[in-house]
């Protein structure tokens, strides 16, 4: 990889990440005007056409075989459908920071699908970054005042989303010799949002009607499918396919800090210091597992 192009990598791996972190502020800014499932549905009513296109753009097949279909709506109702699920409802209880702790811990759980699907040994330096990184967890709850009823909530509802990506990233692997990564992304992206239209049509629709739609409102959402949905992904693959896995997937530490920074520059999130030791000692255990993890190449960050 010649100078030039490294450098065009780097920058891709970590406007990805810029990207996925702003994502956690994104979700505040559109809460303050839409319910989570009409935020996830407007955000892949965005995204679902512009990944197709530019599949078909990129020249990639957008064409899939007929027998394909059902593991695509599996994957699909893991990611983006229980995901984004988890993930939205834990967003509204926790602060941008600790829901992107939370889900930063996914690279720490994903060795135990290796054992349970793949027989694939769990080392005692995951335990050892298990523990690391929720002490840390544990310590940015107590920053923000304890164990209370909505942060265990938060909590439970973002572990949601952290073990649908573990499943997700189990039954995927079954497409990812026959179809391009964007082929997949954009199906799996149809899915989820034909599995969110009933429960927008029956729960939000209403809501959505009254709102008094604006730059403002939608601002928010159109950065989310854009961004996090299409561009960050586009960027993300690029990286991979020029890194590989697992030294791109090193960068997805970054997003907790990123967070951070974001919500204190955006949202005016309170960092008193015990949270910014916690959250560097979550981002200190997920580098220490993944550093000497056997399995490194097992889970794909996905927005």
């Amino acid at each position: 990889m010649n100078a030039k192009y490294s450098v065009l990598t780097y920058t891709s791996v970590i406007m990805a990440m810029v990207c996925w972190s702003l994502s956690f502020i994104w979700y505040k800014q559109a809460f303050v005007f839409y319910k989570p499932i009409t935020v996830i549905f407007l955000r892949l009513l965005i995204a679902v056409p512009l990944l197709f296109v530019l599949s078909w753009a990129t020249g990639k097949s957008v064409l899939v075989q007929k027998g394909h279909l059902p593991w695509f709506l599996l994957i699909g109702f893991f990611e983006p459908f229980l995901y984004f699920m988890g993930e939205s409802y834990g967003v509204r209880l926790l602060t941008s920071t600790t829901a992107s702790v939370v889900i930063s811990t996914v690279p720490l759980f994903a060795p135990l699908a290796a054992v349970i699907f793949y027989r694939e040994r769990f080392t005692l330096i995951n335990y050892i970054g298990l523990v690391i990184s929720f002490t840390g967890v544990t310590m940015i709850l107590t920053a923000e005042g304890g164990f209370v009823l909505d942060q265990i909530t938060g909590v439970l509802l973002m572990l949601v989303a952290v073990f649908s990506a573990i499943a997700y990233s189990v039954f995927v692997k079954r497409l990812m010799g026959l179809y391009s990564a964007l082929t997949i992304v954009a199906y799996q992206s149809l899915f989820g949002l034909l599995l969110f239209l009933p429960f927008f049509l029956f729960s939000d629709l209403s809501h959505f009607l009254k709102v008094q739609n604006s730059m403002e409102s939608w601002l928010p959402i159109l950065k989310l499918g854009v961004f996090a949905s299409s561009i960050a992904f586009i960027l993300f693959v690029f990286s991979i396919k020029n890194l590989g896995i697992a030294r791109t997937n090193v960068f997805v530490n970054l997003i907790p800090v990123l967070t951070a920074m974001f919500s204190f520059l955006f949202l005016h999130e309170n960092f008193p210091f015990i949270k910014i030791i916690g959250i560097i000692i979550v981002v200190t255990g997920l580098i220490f597992s993944q550093i000497y993890r056997q399995d490194a190449g097992l889970l794909e960050k996905r927005k």
